[in-house]
């Protein structure tokens, strides 16, 4: 949830047995508040448009298929807000830079014409979808040449191996998380563990950027 809004909606507290724990800031309270509110709205507008469509035979379109939009899910497991910072246009794409958090920046590829349909312009927010399979992974401090416009660097805060992949996840600063899927021998290759210092690196053409 954090990586979806401009501040963290949750501290966590490093501690051993008995310490440490979650806050919820007051950003996430006043989240928590507006959802229950936005849920308690959005009952009353599909219970209402499902009793017009139960009134009127001629429209066969489900409510929930109706509000889909809105509330659309995305299997990307990351998902980031951010505001555009730049636009760099060209003949057929353009680069974007989108401020994901205090320290770090993403350069997205889009088309023109996705551009000019986001009406994409620098102080516009927008939300990043990276899929976890995207990320390659490296040393942190790993002088590797590569042609990924994006590099990220994060402290692993889990690694939960599994019969062929892991899932990998990087604090990167200001409450946002990046989560990888790497193979299990990649992950023992590395000695992946809770506090050491990764980077990704992400090409700009394998972001998609949308709209809220």
């Amino acid at each position: 949830m954090n990586n979806l809004f401009p501040r963290p909606l949750i501290i966590k507290r490093a501690g051993g047995a008995g310490g440490g724990g979650t806050d919820v800031t007051e950003e996430g309270r006043r989240a928590l508040a507006a959802h229950r509110q936005l849920t308690a709205a959005l009952g009353e507008v599909v219970a209402h448009l499902e009793t017009v469509i139960s009134e009127n035979p001629g429209l066969s379109v489900p409510a929930a298929t109706l509000s889909w939009s809105p509330l659309m899910r995305t299997s990307a497991r990351n998902c980031y807000h951010g505001v555009v910072e730049a636009v760099s246009h060209g003949a057929v794409n353009a680069e974007v830079l989108l401020k994901i958090a205090p320290d770090v920046m993403l350069a997205v590829i889009v088309t023109e014409p996705s551009v000019a349909n986001l009406a994409l312009a620098p102080g516009q927010q927008a939300y990043a979808l990276i899929k976890a399979s995207t990320p390659i992974l490296l040393e942190d401090g790993d002088n590797i040449l590569s042609s990924a416009r994006n590099r990220i660097s994060g402290t692993v805060v889990s690694v939960e191996p599994g019969a062929v992949n892991a899932e990998v996840v990087l604090d990167i600063g200001g409450g946002k998380t990046l989560t990888a899927i790497i193979t299990g021998r990649s992950a023992d290759a590395m000695a992946l563990e809770t506090g050491k210092r990764m980077t990704a690196l992400i090409k700009a053409s394998q972001i998609i950027l949308a709209l809220g």
